[in-house]
């Protein structure tokens, strides 16, 4: 892109002497021959510039992709992107909501009713936004440059961090002290409240939105409506939270490792060998450091949480609920500090991913070779022969290099993109949203019925979910039932959108 805007930029410049050359021209009649052969000269020049840059610029094309950092309510919402001849994108361009918008405005171009068309989110035209985060009714928009962050939504106890809790139906601007790099706010909830932790270049973490037990970490339960740096958290690498109802689980890990946990912890998911939820981040230290740490949270009967980490040895550790094996132990019992999983296979040093599961719901952990392990509750199966209900990890399927699940909720989906473009899933499918041309629960693995996918998603929220795809032409597909508009039609197989 470097290159276009610097051609762009030759050319104009050649055009702004050509102006100059015919001001001069008329300030003097003599010499035309002269202004004309300097005339025909930077014509000439600025039509090669042009034509190289058109020559320069054959590889690109414009293409769309999935936002895979939200979690949208019978909406759908995609982003245009201009590749490379790699298929690498180069540049990001607008972003586009439809569905639901009736009360929240979630679509942030002002809409009060939902939405049978993608429509533009009011951004900036003139700033390159790289990422949106956001849980159903509050979002997030990342910028490519600057100490700054856009904000739009329903801002439910002040999740957007503006200074209030009004509804803001087109984005509004929010600085901070250093580039913001990542945003989390819950992938699940039953109503619109949110907590929300930005994590900043410089280490820092700023906290906004719902606090009802204590997942902001600021040592009570108070609720913020402005972006608050959390003053016992630095040099950290990395966030993560889950949120329903308004209680949430706060995870982080710093520079050297250490991982911090705080709020919701009645079943002792924060790891601290209590059960009473913790109000300020509660740091833990482990023989190896932790590359990665995730919370699942939901209100299948009460709030129940569980929490898994990877530690740098490939190794995974869980605490928190265990009543249906989501820890994948030889007991059924919660565990309020982390543990180690028992996993059935004894090559378990590789992994790569975790997706931890609370009561009612099957966890997941991919390895590096592609190998998946499933494990919890059974009740939709998992994905193989297997009878059991609940189960420690064991490997389902091979050769998978991206999954996407409902782990978040009792509704058991979970979809497997393998190398080759075959795309499997299993669990609930009573809205057809498992795009199999039927309506039938499925605990074993079935392929999807899908043109040449590019991209794919799973949106949402508790019974209810929508399969989303991107072609390799560019088309979008989804399946499921239509609600609030988000879909032309309700289609147990992927259709065409647009």
């Amino acid at each position: 892109m470097a290159d276009i805007e610097s051609g762009l930029l030759g050319a104009m410049e050649l055009l702004l002497e050509i102006k100059t050359e015919v001001k001069e021209i008329k300030k003097d009649g003599a010499n035309l021959k002269e202004h004309i052969e300097i005339l025909e000269s930077y014509t000439n020049k600025c039509k090669r510039e042009i034509i190289s840059l058109i020559d320069s610029n054959k590889g690109y094309k414009k293409s769309i992709r999935l936002l895979h950092n939200i979690h949208l309510y019978r909406s759908f919402a995609y982003r245009e992107v201009l590749l490379n001849a790699n298929d690498e994108i180069v540049k990001y361009g607008d972003i586009f909501f439809n569905g639901h918008a009736a009360s929240n405005r979630i679509s942030g171009c002002g809409r009060i009713t939902n939405a049978s068309s993608f429509t533009r989110v009011a951004l900036p035209s003139d700033i390159e936004f790289i990422e949106v985060f956001g849980g159903h009714t509050t979002f997030y928009a990342l910028p490519k440059e600057g100490n700054f962050i856009y904000v739009w939504g329903m801002n439910m106890s002040g999740c957007a961090g503006v200074g209030h809790t009004r509804e803001i139906p087109i984005p509004i601007k929010v600085d901070f002290e250093a580039r913001v790099k990542k945003i989390v706010c819950g992938k699940s909830t039953n109503n619109s409240y949110q907590s929300a932790l930005a994590l900043c270049e410089n280490g820092k973490v700023y906290v906004t939105g719902r606090n009802a037990t204590g997942q902001l970490g600021t040592n009570n339960t108070l609720d913020l409506n402005t972006w608050t740096q959390n003053p016992y958290l630095s040099n950290i690498k990395d966030i993560d939270i889950a949120c329903i109802n308004g209680e949430g689980i706060s995870m982080c890990i710093d520079n050297d490792g250490a991982l911090f946990t705080f709020g919701h912890n009645a079943q002792g998911a924060c790891g601290n060998n209590t059960t009473s939820n913790v109000l300020m981040p509660y740091k833990q230290v482990f023989n190896e450091k932790v590359k990665l740490a995730k919370a699942s949270i939901n209100n299948a009967s009460g709030i129940n949480s569980t929490s898994l980490i990877l530690l740098e040895d490939s190794s995974i550790y869980g605490a928190g609920y265990n009543g249906q094996k989501q820890l994948s132990l030889s007991h059924e019992f919660n565990v309020s500090h982390f543990v180690k999983l028992e996993i059935l296979d004894a090559e378990n040093r590789d992994f790569i991913d975790i997706f931890p599961a609370s009561l009612n719901a099957t966890g997941f952990a991919l390895r590096e070779d592609g190998r998946v392990y499933a494990f919890g509750h059974g009740k939709y199966g998992f994905g193989n022969i297997h009878v059991y209900n609940n189960q420690n990890a064991r490997p389902i399927l091979e050769n998978v290099k991206r999954l996407s699940v409902a782990n978040h909720t009792q509704y058991t989906r979970a979809f497997f993109l393998q190398e080759g473009g075959n795309l499997l899933a299993f669990g609930y499918n009573s809205d057809g949203a498992l795009g199999m041309g039927n309506t039938q629960d499925t605990k074993q693995l079935q392929e999807v019925v899908s043109p040449k996918i590019k991209d794919f998603k799973l949106e949402y929220f508790n019974a209810e979910a929508n399969l989303c795809v991107i072609t390799e032409d560019g088309s979008f597909y989804a399946s499921g039932n239509a609600l609030d508009n988000n879909m032309l039609y309700n289609t147990p197989t992927l259709q065409k959108q647009f």
